[in-house]
């Protein structure tokens, strides 16, 4: 799988591309529903393609691991009156950025007069509402997952909400095409999962931030600063394990 399409994609754990469903045709009963699709493109050859899924299959468990440190570190977020982080520590960037928004934030007229100006600011919420919009569209349309070998398809799976699972199959796709393919919607389903608990996590580290913070009527303006922070810590941790 490319580097780019791990780079760009709005999904936060930089996996999967969603592309307009009709880019391939199945079979001619296949249903038109205009529903989004997870397109996962992998090598020609059957043991690299493979080879690629066992790792982005590692890469959604480790994802889940920085998920659950990005949390620990938002339930262990204090007052800002109260933020003592030490230099030493791995994640001392991103906990001082997000202290010093909390802090600003404790002056709600003047950081929205700044919020309006700040590229930076403008940015960080542009990313908070296309995270929430891929979600929304992630849990009001069944999960719909297409896998191809190369330039071939293999097979377009729908996931209902009960489990059950329905797959249009290319023709000429043999058992160990079909394997890949399933492996393919295993992984891309636990990818959805990690990236809807995301706002979870999101929300309770907002929820905690406001118990012990006064921060009148800047709820709205906290959402993305701490998203923000979710992004930083796991990309912060990607990094470390990639050295």
């Amino acid at each position: 799988m490319p580097e780019t399409d791990l780079q760009t994609s709005l999904d936060p754990l930089g996996i999967w591309a969603t592309t307009p469903e009709t880019a391939v045709a199945f079979s001619v009963g296949e249903r038109e529903t205009g529903a989004p699709v997870r397109r996962i493109p992998l090598p020609e050859s059957l043991d690299e393609a493979q080879s690629v899924l066992a790792a982005t299959a590692q890469a959604v468990a480790l994802t889940r691991q920085h998920l659950n440190r990005a949390a620990l570190e938002l339930a262990q977020m204090g007052p800002p009156e109260q933020v003592s982080f030490s230099a030493a520590d791995e994640l001392f960037a991103q906990k001082n950025a997000l202290a010093s928004t909390i802090g600003q934030l404790g002056s709600p007229v003047s950081y929205g007069l700044r919020f309006t100006r700040d590229p930076a600011e403008q940015e960080t919420q542009r990313g908070w509402l296309d995270f929430i919009e891929q979600v929304r569209q992630a849990v009001t349309n069944y999960a719909r997952v297409r896998t191809e070998l190369g330039r071939a398809p293999i097979g377009l799976t729908t996931v209902n909400w009960q489990g059950d699972f329905e797959t249009t199959w290319a023709l000429g796709a043999g058992p160990d095409e079909m394997q890949v393919h399933l492996n393919a919607v295993q992984v891309a389903l636990s990818s959805r999962t990690e990236m809807v608990r995301t706002v979870s996590v999101v929300a309770s580290g907002v929820a905690n931030i406001l118990l012990k913070a006064t921060l009148p009527g800047a709820q709205l303006l906290l959402l993305p600063a701490v998203y923000k922070f979710v992004r930083d810590v796991m990309q912060q941790l990607r990094k470390q394990e990639n050295h």
